[in-house]
């Protein structure tokens, strides 16, 4: 009988050393706070809060990380914007000088009988035509070379003289 007692107790006894192994594994699974409020809990645990701790971090520099990513995006689409702007005012710009060439060369009683057309092609422009009289010939080159806005070397005088 007592040989039972103890193989008995000795079960018991391990059920019970089973139950408190298992009861402290339980124990150090839980967040970093509960690693950090609970001193008794350490080990591998501990470095799991190291690991969560660095997690936070982490997410912290990407979100920060994420917020100059969309900030130089927008310092791009704004530039890009303001390139756009600027070839569309160039533009602007250049059909406005070809309209005033154009003006110009047919409110000249000299050559608004010619019917000379102007052109502007990628900042360039082509004054297109023909002319019977070489001294009108002569005077629209000299008109060509001295046009307010537009550099001399931009104008191609496709003009020509019968």
């Amino acid at each position: 009988m007592i040989i039972k007692k103890r193989t008995t107790l000795a079960a018991a006894g391990g059920i019970a050393l089973s139950l408190a192994l298992a009861a402290s594994s339980v124990q150090a699974e839980g967040t970093a706070e509960d690693v950090q409020a609970d001193p008794t809990v350490a080990g591998e645990d501990a470095l799991s809060a190291e690991a969560v701790e660095m997690d936070g971090d982490e997410l912290e520099e990407g979100a920060v990380a994420v917020k100059e990513g969309a900030e130089d995006m927008g310092d791009d689409l704004k530039e890009g914007a303001d390139d756009a702007m600027g070839t569309i005012e160039d533009a602007l710009d250049d059909g406005a000088l070809a309209a005033k060439l154009q003006q110009d060369i047919a409110t000249d009683e000299r050559f608004g009988s010619y019917g000379i057309e102007v052109t502007d092609v990628d900042g360039r422009y082509m004054v297109t035509g023909m002319i019977d009289k070489a001294e009108d010939y002569a005077a629209l080159q000299e008109m060509l070379a001295d046009v307010d806005g537009i550099d001399p070397a931009m104008i191609d005088n496709n003009v020509v003289q019968n």
